[in-house]
Formats: C-alpha cells, structure tokens, sequence
C-alpha cells in the first residue's frame, strides 16, 4: 500500500466511524458485557477479601498479643510460686534430724542468721511486711518480729547498705548462739545498730531462729523484755507467762 493509498484509507475510516454506527455481532456484545461484569465481580470480591483479611488479621495480632500477655503473666507467678516453694521446702537443713553439728551445721546457721538480716533492711528499706516464714516456726515470734519492723528507729535509703557481720558462733548440743553486728554503709561512713542474738534449734531436720533478741539502747527487746539471757531465752516464745506481756504492750500500742 503506497501513502495515498493507506491516506484514502484512514480518511474513509474516520469517515466511516463519524457518519455511521458500527455494530458487533449479539455474540461479540453479550461476551464484552460479561466480561465487563466478571470484572466488576472480581474487583468487588477482592476489595471485600482484602477488607476481610485486613480484619482477620488483626483479630489474629491481638489473640497473639493476648496469649503472650497471658502466657507470661502465668509464667511469671508460676516462676516465683515455684522458687518460693523449693526455697520453702528446702530451708536451711541440718546434718540430723534433732541434733546441730558445728561441722557439718556451720554454714546452714550463718547463712540463716544473715538472710534473716538481710529481710529485716529490706522490710524497713521498702515499709513493707516482712516475710520471715523461711527462718522462724514459731507464730509470736513472727508477730513481735513484725512489731520491731514497723517500729524501727533507722530509715535506709536507696544507697545505703545494709551490713551484718558475725562476731561470735557458740554451738551447744540443742542450740547454736550466733552474735551478729548490724550496721550501714552509707555515703560517708559506717554506722552501728547494734547486736542481735540469734538462738538456733533443729526442729525435725530443719533450722530455724528460736529468738532473735536485739541488744540497742532503741530496742523495744530492751525495754519490754529485759536483758538477754542464753538459757532463759531459748524458750522465751514457747512460754506464755514469758510473751504473754510483750505482746500485750506491743498490741496497746
């Protein structure tokens, strides 16, 4: 075809397009307004689809989010719970089930004297209850203990530290007395809070504090319940003539 051959041509189609109405075959109509609706269907479907998936997706983050939540919360308490209980259960065990060896029961009765210690700072430090369940067996004991906590007469703050210091370990066949200075570190200098007497027995295997008498001139042991005495305090809280009135004044107070 030559150019004005393929000119004639153009022009006579854009004639032909202007002056007439060119019509396709019912066939040819009915497939281009099916494939026009298939297409309206799809896109509609795929805007719905992906609004749903949208939806489900985010239903999905927030049931993850909830179950780690959920599965680390749990998974805390049970840590803890679990800690508790093996610490409970395992305490501070003696060599023999009724009596204390100084060789082999040393080191259970310092390290109890000094945790014990070392949760009386913490109460006071952070004015909360103490939790004394795991070095005494005895529940007046625990009350009064409770009482010298509350009623402290020094405040630690979040530099100080708190130091206790063994200065003498006396073994007997039924009971260990442990002599523990007390004292803070703090920024500058070092101060004394006293001696405490820790009387230690063996009940059924296990270690624990039989009194724990604290020799201050502010100790309430002091004033409400005389000096200390090796042989009258080893069972000072198993006899009610001998408590009966301390807690009483504690109580009043």
């Amino acid at each position: 075809m030559n150019l004005k051959m393929k000119e004639y041509s153009d022009k006579e189609i854009s004639k032909l397009f202007r002056e007439n109405e060119i019509l396709l075959p019912d066939s040819y109509e009915r497939r281009f307004e099916d494939t026009l609706n298939k297409i309206s269907v799809i896109k509609s479907r795929k805007k719905y689809f992906c609004f749903f998936k949208s939806r489900v997706a985010a239903v999905i983050v927030l049931c993850i989010i909830s179950a780690s939540l959920i599965t680390g919360v749990v998974g805390a308490v049970k840590t803890n719970s679990n800690k508790k209980t093996e610490q409970a259960e395992k305490g501070y065990p003696a060599n023999e089930k009724n009596s204390i060896n100084i060789v082999y029961d040393y080191d259970a009765a310092i390290s109890l004297c000094n945790d014990a210690c070392q949760e009386f700072a913490r109460a006071v430090k952070d004015n909360d209850e103490a939790d004394f369940a795991l070095y005494i067996d005895n529940e007046n004991l625990l009350k009064y203990m409770q009482y010298r906590v509350e009623n402290y007469p020094y405040s630690y703050n979040d530099a100080a530290i708190f130091k206790p210091m063994v200065t003498e370990v006396r073994f007997n066949d039924d009971h260990v007395l442990v002599n523990v200075q007390t004292g803070v570190i703090e920024n500058p200098g070092f101060s004394m809070q006293g001696i405490n007497h820790f009387l230690i027995k063996n009940l059924n295997g296990r270690l624990y504090i039989a009194d724990w008498y604290w020799d201050d001139m502010d100790s309430p042991d002091t004033e409400l319940r005389g000096e200390f005495s090796e042989e009258d305090n080893l069972t000072y809280w198993e006899k009610p003539e001998k408590y009966g009135s301390v807690l009483k004044a504690i109580s009043d107070i």
